[in-house]
């Protein structure tokens, strides 16, 4: 008799370790995807937004810091300011008024302040490195958005009036079991310290198309007044 009550008890347990493990696998999955939909969405505005900005003749340095800016949500972890303070402060005398504050107001975040702030000189840099000095995130160094160079120039063709701006990046997955559903585009993870893991990046390109208004702003390449 006891001996069935123990091979009872130790086939609830390995049962209850299964149970628990498909539990962990489908919550993960579900962060995980709903992860890479926000993803796509901000990638489908950046493609808009640089869509936008080559209407109206900006370079391709211009289109790419564009690009960039658009996707810092995507960005991952701030590389550069490194002395930015990175998550939200939140306050409150309990735990239960910690979150009231959380859902009811919106937290203080330092890093989203110096973003605010550095935007406007990210965007006017006159080079890679002097952007990238003043912000940089650990998915831009890895790589990974591009937007096509269109030839900004006045012509009365319709396919050549139409900009198309596609814009893609490699999102990595980063959600515990992620290996084990995808293990394509294996790139290291950027962490704090020397460790480096590779993780699966799922590719997602969206593009825009618009009008090309550029020869109605610019003359051989001078902004002209309309």
């Amino acid at each position: 008799m006891r001996d069935r009550l123990k091979k009872k008890r130790g086939a609830a347990l390995i049962e209850s370790c299964l149970v628990i493990i498909m539990l962990c696998l489908i919550l993960f999955g579900l962060l995980q995807v709903s992860y890479l939909v926000g993803a796509r969405d901000i990638i489908a505005y950046a493609s808009v937004g640089v869509a936008r900005s080559a209407s109206v003749g900006s370079d391709d340095f211009m289109l790419l810091k564009t690009t960039r800016m658009l996707t810092i949500p995507t960005g991952g972890p701030m590389l550069a300011p490194s002395s930015v303070t990175r998550g939200a402060d939140v306050y409150g005398d309990t735990e239960g008024r910690k979150w009231d504050m959380a859902v009811e107001t919106s937290p203080e975040n330092e890093q989203y302040w110096t973003e605010r702030f550095l935007i406007p000189f990210f965007l006017g840099g006159e080079s890679y490195a002097e952007s990238r000095a003043v912000l940089n995130y650990a998915n831009w160094e890895q790589g990974v958005t591009r937007v096509a160079s269109p030839e900004l120039h006045g012509t009365d063709t319709i396919e050549e009036l139409i900009l198309d701006t596609p814009v893609h990046q490699y999102v990595p997955l980063a959600m515990p079991f992620a290996r084990v559903f995808y293990r394509e585009n294996l790139y290291p993870l950027w962490r704090e310290g020397t460790e480096h893991p590779s993780v699966p990046h799922a590719f997602i390109r969206e593009s825009a198309a618009m009008e090309n208004h550029a020869a109605y702003y610019m003359t051989n390449g001078v902004w002209t007044a309309l």
